[in-house]
């Protein structure tokens, strides 16, 4: 026998239109303006597939809109077994296990002892949801123009924790500094030598010492553009 197929998807889209359909909304820009966004972001996150899923289920619990159609192994939303709606819990740390089969965690700082000590949510900022990107990934959103014009100010760059073997000169890797804020850098290495370059020429060029860790490895650039 053939397993019906729920009428719920796990596509960003989907869910988009049942919070509309939820709240008789009709238009993007209604939805938009309810959730104090700009219209061209709600454009922007159903052409990617992708949305900050932490805003989303905190406005649904704010709302009193039900999440569970979308609960469910392989869906947007993994639901604990003694929850039936994800939305009806206030427990920030709820969250972490309410997100989509790939949660990104998006950190703007990291523990002194990262990678070894995960970072917590005084770390996290948000969390991204994304496609085809393994598990253990982290994101940042870059800030300055010293990567520019590859990668841009606003631009989430998507990254792995990574050994030294595991990144090549050329790569785009994330940097932890002295006050262990993440910044983005090139990496550059020569004669056995290793710097940390800057695609905006008008930005010097750094070298790895105690105060610069190389972290990660960018493994996609996800550009959030605004109209």
């Amino acid at each position: 026998m053939s397993r019906k197929k729920s009428k719920f998807s796990n596509k960003t889209s989907d869910i988009i239109d049942y919070i509309k359909r939820i709240k008789g909304l009709k238009t993007d820009t209604e939805f938009a303006k309810i959730l104090g966004i700009r219209q061209n972001t709600v454009s922007t996150w159903r052409g990617k597939d992708s949305f900050p899923v932490k805003k989303i289920i905190k406005f649904c619990d704010k709302e009193n809109i039900s999440l569970a159609p979308f609960v469910g192994s392989g869906n947007r939303f993994d639901n604990p077994p003694s929850h039936t709606n994800p939305s009806n819990h206030t427990d920030d740390n709820y969250f972490i296990n309410a997100m989509m089969a790939h949660p990104i965690p998006i950190v703007g700082t990291v523990p002194a002892g990262f990678p070894q000590l995960p970072p917590d949510e005084d770390h996290v900022i948000d969390y991204l949801s994304i496609p085809d990107v393994p598990r253990d990934s982290f994101a940042m959103i870059v800030s300055g123009e010293s990567m520019s014009p590859t990668v841009r100010s606003g631009d989430y760059a998507v990254f792995q924790i990574a050994g030294g073997g595991d990144i090549k000169s050329g790569d785009l890797v994330i940097v932890s500094n002295e006050w262990n804020e993440l910044i983005l850098k090139r990496f550059r290495k020569k004669d056995q030598k290793i710097v940390l370059t800057s695609d905006n020429p008008e930005y010097h060029a750094i070298a790895p010492n105690d105060h610069y860790r190389i972290i990660g490895k960018v493994i996609k650039v996800i550009r959030d553009i605004k109209f």
